[in-house]
């Protein structure tokens, strides 16, 4: 049996530097996933524990870089209804909604963590912070799918946003109570993630500053639409405060990516050319794009995760939501 010529010719075409690159990047996003369920776990009231081949990377290591966000995104759509529903038909309904959370480059998706009270497990939120923005720090510079200036941008950005958040959302709540708070700094920063996650190759420094603060406000107040007579007239259901942050959170986060994003800052790779945002170099015509893209992008995900979920819960023993005992 001869050797795998067209394997070996394909390796040899890679850029190992890049290759190595998105390997390092996938060890370190990996531990996003389990972090974002260590994340919740402190939450509830409830005790409990590129489409296309890139010619430098090979597509076997491109695709286990992509599975950690399919991962992330699946435990962070359980975070809506964490107490309430069943495991059974959770399985098929991630299976068949897969294709929602798909996307040709990880930087460019809609946004795909947070709550007003106080956490039951502290050490929880202290840990899950801990892996979560370490993690995410690798995964924003992991999605330029190259080792070169904008991928460091993109780490720094990143890092910038959730510190700035963290730091608002910490002062925020100590002018409210007079004390700082663990659980304060978690989701400032979780924020600022968040908010980053699609602009980390578009915003320079300055920008991104502004970034944190808006998202710690911003998501500071979504967090009480749960609260709400209308929400509770609907039995609004959402533990993990998903629709608050990722939702209407990513709106915000489209929509400022519109505003600041920067012709230069995307040249740092020395490839990419857009035509910028509205701020820095007029293009007025992106910021509708972008605000099409979120509508677009909130649409399709509740009425397909509606649709499967109404779907499921017809078939007998797929009963999607829990009943309280």
């Amino acid at each position: 049996m001869g050797l795998p010529t067209d394997v070996l010719k394909a390796w040899e075409a890679c850029d190992c530097t890049d290759t190595l690159f998105v390997l390092v990047c996938y060890v370190f996003c990996w531990g996003i996933v389990p972090a974002v369920e260590i994340a919740y776990s402190g939450y509830p009231i409830r005790s409990n524990s590129l489409a296309a081949v890139i010619p430098s990377i090979l597509a076997v290591i491109f695709s286990f870089f992509q599975l950690v966000f399919q991962a992330a995104v699946c435990a962070i759509a359980v975070g809506g209804a964490c107490e309430r529903r069943k495991i059974l038909p959770l399985n098929p309904f991630i299976f068949t909604r897969y294709q929602t959370f798909r996307s040709k480059k990880s930087s460019t998706r809609t946004p795909s963590h947070l709550v007003i009270h106080r956490p039951v497990n502290s050490l929880c939120q202290s840990l899950a912070m801990i892996s979560i923005w370490g993690s995410w720090l690798a995964s924003d510079a992991g999605t330029t799918l190259a080792f070169n200036f904008e991928s460091a941008m993109a780490l720094c950005v990143t890092n910038l946003c959730a510190a700035s958040g963290a730091a608002t959302w910490m002062l925020y709540t100590y002018v409210e109570v007079g004390r700082w708070s663990l659980d304060s700094c978690f989701m400032g920063a979780i924020s600022g993630l968040i908010m980053i996650t699609l602009s980390a190759g578009f915003i320079d420094v300055p920008s991104v500053m502004g970034f944190g603060i808006v998202s710690a406000l911003f998501y500071r107040q979504t967090l009480k639409i749960k609260f709400n007579n209308f929400a509770r007239r609907w039995r609004w259901v959402d533990r993990g405060d998903t629709f608050a942050t990722h939702c209407l959170g990513g709106f915000l986060a489209t929509i400022g990516t519109g505003c600041l994003a920067r012709k230069e800052v995307s040249g740092y790779d020395g490839v990419t050319e857009i035509a910028g945002g509205v701020f820095f170099d007029g293009n007025v015509r992106q910021l509708g794009i972008q605000i099409m893209e979120a509508l677009v992008g909130f649409t399709w995900s509740f009425v397909g995760s509606f649709t499967i979920y109404a779907l499921i819960d017809c078939v007998p023993g797929f009963k999607v939501l829990a009943e309280d005992k």
